[in-house]
């Protein structure tokens, strides 16, 4: 929320205009032009650049919550509006806003796009305002409420500015701090086997095979610090809106198959894939970042599942989606564990002392289908009883491209 000097600089600046300025008339417009204004505004939104590729996305949650508090606010401060009731003491404005722009973000949205919409809904409510000025209202009563409303609008945008540099700072400190935390362990792999290959190498005996054993692990420890940088920018960017599609006409199948036949031996072996139905599961997808998430799924229930048990893939059509699950029999997940399975840094209570992990792959997976318009959740009867993850796409139908 912006700090008490900021709030009295509106409120000075407001009072100066409007002290005792009737807004019942205004309160009366908002209620009545409610849905007008915000299909108008979603109309306006859709259209932007940053929605074009993806119209569906400009619908919001927030945007509806913070129209609601802005009517409120009017309707409790009219008949006459004083100084105690600034704009931006109120918490469900503020509250709205920066859900609001967090939520966007999260979606891909960079904070010039938010700001944007935030205009949008600021042209839309003035418009409906003059449509619905009543006869013979004062002037006085019509610049109040024009002005305390692009006021509060207004103050909205800086919280919700204001969260968003929360975000960034707080984004940027996870990854330094993570990153430092997780590259210890290649880093002091790396130094350790270099050291060894170096003593080998100064044997009068010397040992080729425990020399190439040596520069195995180094090259080993080199890649697992790879992966894992990698996981954190993807991480870091898709927190700050940054992760970036390529979606293309797909089929389904080519992607689980290609999949598959790129995890290790011992792992395909297990896999048993079933698609009903192939040629129809077509959609727009990014190949590369959609076989992405299934990989992240499969070593999932790979890792956690017992080395001789079988991990089935299904693939079908259901109404105008295709769902993909992946089933194991392995140690299951904690029911209370199920809601927060795809937040960052997050992992299941049980799986902490199983395998090593970040708590990144189910993120970015979320990300990566939320991304292509999809969802993705995850089912277990609890500890030890198994998992099927599910995975769903909007289907690319005959003529559409």
């Amino acid at each position: 929320m912006p700090d008490s000097q900021s709030v009295s600089d509106v409120t000075t600046r407001v009072e100066d205009f409007v002290q005792g300025g009737n807004l019942g008339w205004a309160a009366d417009a908002l209620a009545t032009r409610r849905d007008e204004i915000l299909s108008r505004w979603l109309n306006a939104t859709k259209v932007q650049l940053f929605h074009l590729d993806r119209p569906d996305r400009a619908v919001a949650d927030d945007i509806p919550r913070l129209y609601d508090a802005l009517q409120l606010y009017v309707r409790r401060v009219a008949p006459s509006y004083m100084e105690t009731h600034a704009p931006l003491d109120d918490n469900a404005i503020g509250a709205a806003a920066q859900s609001h722009a967090l939520a966007r973000v999260e979606n891909g949205l960079r904070p010039p796009d938010v700001m944007i919409e935030f205009r949008l809904l600021r042209q839309e409510i003035g418009r409906a305002l003059r449509m619905e000025v009543p006869l013979h209202t004062p002037t006085d009563d019509i610049v109040t409420a024009n002005l305390l409303l692009n006021d509060a609008i207004d103050g909205a945008a800086a919280v919700a500015l204001e969260a968003l540099t929360d975000r960034i700072e707080q984004t940027r400190e996870e990854f330094l701090a993570t990153t430092v935390h997780e590259v210890r362990q290649p880093i002091t792999k790396i130094s350790g086997f270099a050291q060894l290959a170096e003593r080998l190498l100064d044997r009068p005996d010397l040992d080729p095979g425990r020399v190439r054993d040596a520069l195995w692990q180094i090259r080993d420890a080199s890649t697992q610090m790879t992966v894992l940088l990698e996981a954190l920018v993807e991480s870091s960017q898709n927190a700050l809106g940054g992760l970036v599609l390529q979606p293309q006409d797909a089929q389904i199948s080519a992607i689980l198959t290609n999949v598959i036949e790129h995890l290790e031996p011992e792992v395909a072996r297990r896999v048993h894939l079933q698609i009903s139905s192939a040629e129809a599961l077509r959609a727009r997808l990014d190949v590369v970042r959609a076989g992405q998430v299934m990989n992240n799924i499969l070593g999932n229930a790979a890792k956690y599942s017992p080395v001789d048990s079988m991990i089935t893939v299904m693939a079908e059509a259901r109404g105008n989606a295709a769902v993909i699950s992946v089933h194991d029999d392995g140690i299951g997940i904690p029911p209370s564990d199920l809601s927060l399975l795809f937040g960052r840094y997050v992992r299941a209570r049980n799986a902490l002392g199983h395998a090593p992990g970040l708590g990144l792959g189910l993120y970015l997976s979320r990300a990566i289908v939320e991304g292509h318009g999809g969802r993705i959740w995850a089912e277990s009867p609890g500890t030890n009883l198994g998992t099927t993850v599910y995975v769903e796409f909007p289907l690319l139908h005959s003529g559409e491209e």
